[in-house]
């Protein structure tokens, strides 16, 4: 006759996977097949001792007694411990399996021979063989098994942060980012610190570089403001990360190519503007010759509406004979100033701006 024993060990395992602890039940089973080397209370102390030593190894391992179990815990998972002793060829053999809630099987078996052995050394052997076993199933290797389902909806929310980003909807990834650091639990501290560190250093960086490459050739408007942007994002790294030298060094570096490129585009529109307004620069200039004087405001804004019609008068002031006229180009928003002097002779000149643009 087949003897079998179904012993429920009197201790809870909580094990940290999900952020709360999941109650973890131990049930021994012993299947003897008619041999008794040792007493079912005896194999059963042998494993369950040994599974306990084995498990509580692990930090984040809590053990409660079994009276405590409640609806409190929530869903609760079961380490099965089998015991086959086999009497023909003096084996004994013990499988785990581990089972969490949403979160699959784990299994690992050991056997080994009790052949020659007396009671003492056979209840070390069960001993051994279920540290053995329990061992296999190390708790962070259940985590790793465990966190792509716990994990799933953080894991989601970061890939579709990047999504956004390198599709360069910069702002929207921005607040899934943000997201992500607001709600990821005590264990999702991987992800949280990912997500702080786009939002730091790898997000702005990100964005700095490809506004830069994804302007239309000739748009220097476009280009410009994409320049104005990445200073801003640039001077963001270097606020957020006092913390790190190295990607200070690296956004201050970028910084300061920034500003001499920007200077470098100042001039080049400048430059555009001037050569824009040619044409009314010469009218203007006959105007005065013709008349003997700097025609009236209303004179200047018909002319200017014919000849450059992309410019705005700024502001028109005579002097006698000297005229000031600065006019603001629509399309790039830059002012050019005319000055009417004589160099030796009466000519319509463009004044550069000093602090922007050299000779």
């Amino acid at each position: 006759m087949r003897g079998t024993y179904s012993i429920f060990a009197c201790l809870i395992f909580s094990a940290t996977v999900y952020g709360d602890p999941t109650s973890i039940v131990v049930k021994t089973t012993v299947h003897n097949d008619n041999w008794f080397p040792l007493s079912a209370e005896e194999i059963k102390a042998a494993a369950t001792d040994a599974a306990q030593h084995a498990l509580s190894r692990h930090g984040g391992l809590k053990i409660v007694d079994s009276d405590a179990v409640s609806d409190r815990h929530g869903a609760h998972g079961e380490l099965k411990l089998s015991v086959t002793l086999v009497n023909a060829a003096q084996i004994a053999k013990l499988t785990a399996v581990l089972q969490l809630p949403e979160c699959g099987t784990l299994q690992s078996s050991v056997s080994q021979s009790v052949r020659g052995l007396d009671q003492q050394g056979i209840y070390r052997a069960l001993e051994q063989i279920a540290q053995q076993a329990v061992s296999a199933l190390d708790p962070v290797a259940v985590a790793n098994h465990c966190e792509p389902r716990a994990a799933e909806a953080i894991v989601a929310l970061y890939n579709r942060a990047q999504e956004l980003k390198r599709s360069g909807r910069y702002d929207e990834a921005r607040t899934v980012f943000e997201e992500i650091v607001k709600t990821a639990t005590s264990d999702q501290n991987r992800w949280r610190s990912m997500a702080i560190d786009e939002l730091r250093f790898r997000l702005p960086l990100f964005e700095a570089e490809t506004r830069i490459t994804n302007i239309p050739n000739g748009d220097i408007i476009a280009f410009s403001d994409a320049l104005n942007r990445q200073m801003e994002l640039f001077s963001q790294i270097v606020a957020m990360n006092t913390h790190d030298a190295t990607r200070v060094l690296e956004a201050q570096s970028r910084l300061d190519q920034a500003h001499l490129l920007r200077k470098q585009i100042a001039k080049e529109i400048w430059r555009r503007s001037v050569a824009r307004l040619d044409t009314f620069r010469r009218e203007l200039h006959i105007e005065f010759v013709s008349g003997g004087s700097w025609p009236d405001i209303n004179a200047v804004t018909a002319l200017l509406r014919v000849a450059a019609p992309e410019f705005d008068i700024f502001r028109y002031r005579i002097d006698g004979a000297q005229m000031e006229l600065t006019v603001t180009d629509i399309r790039y928003g830059d002012k050019v100033s005319l000055l009417g002097a004589p160099s030796p002779i009466w000519t319509v000149q463009p004044q550069a701006p000093s602090f922007e643009v050299g000779p």
